[in-house]
């Protein structure tokens, strides 16, 4: 699992979201398993317990100014290199 989510993160795009969808779709699965009959708003609130962790990941990924380019890693400038 460890290689699967280096991989991930050095890959980054889609392939770094999925994972964090995953992980947050499994945090979601056991949290409903363990408040089975709690009442909604432990529903909810588990909810939104295993949003912000995935959100917080995915905004950081963003904010890491470096840019997947066609030619490799670069600092995001605004500028993309398309190999001419």
């Amino acid at each position: 699992m460890v290689v699967v989510a280096l991989m991930a993160a050095v890959l980054g795009g889609y392939y770094f979201a999925f994972l964090v969808a995953a992980a947050a779709t499994g945090m979601f699965y056991e949290w409903m398993r363990i408040v089975r009959g709690w009442g909604l708003q432990w529903s909810v609130g588990g909810f939104f317990y295993c949003l912000l962790p995935a959100l917080a990941l995915l905004w950081i990924r963003d904010r890491s100014g470096i840019v997947k380019a066609s030619q490799g890693i670069v600092p995001a400038t605004g500028v993309v290199r398309d190999g001419t």
